[in-house]
This record gives C-alpha cells, structure tokens and sequence, in this order.
C-alpha cells in the first residue's frame, strides 16, 4: 500500500483497500497517508481518508501526517484539515 500510495497509483491503492487492506498499516516507519502525501497525488489521499485513514498517524519518528508535507499541496492540506488533521 504504501509504495502504491507514494508511487502516485490510486488505482492500486483503490484495488488493495477494495481487497480489505488496512488503510491505516503501513510498513513499520510510515502509514500510508503519509506516503500518499509525500507522493502528492490527492486521489490517493482521497481514497485513503475514505477508507478510514488516520488523518493524525504519525512516521515512527513521531512527525505527523501535516508534517510530512515538505511542499504543502494545498488541495492536499484541505482534504486533511477537512478530515481534522492537527498541526
């Protein structure tokens, strides 16, 4: 899920958590939301949050899902806020 998510590849990331995927298991150091928002694709973000991804995950390192956003996609950090991400 993960490199889907940060590969920029909704439809894979629709087909594994249309399969049951968890929308918040990630690979140990980072969920999935977070790599969606590192790959900056907002359909997967869409579909994530959607699927009940935690808006407020965190890497392992403790850095939050707003966090992440190097260079902030505003589309993106609307849906988050929208879904109550905190800073």
């Amino acid at each position: 899920m993960v490199l889907a998510a940060i590969g920029r590849h909704p439809g894979v990331v629709k087909l594994l958590l249309d399969a049951g995927a968890d929308s918040n298991r990630g690979d140990g150091a980072m969920p999935p939301l977070i790599a969606a928002t590192l790959g900056g694709n907002p359909e997967c973000v869409r579909l994530l949050l959607l699927h009940g991804a935690d808006p407020n995950g965190h890497y392992k390192d403790g850095s939050s899902v707003l966090d992440s956003l190097s260079s902030p996609n505003p589309v993106i950090v609307a849906m988050l806020k929208h879904a109550g991400a905190k800073e």
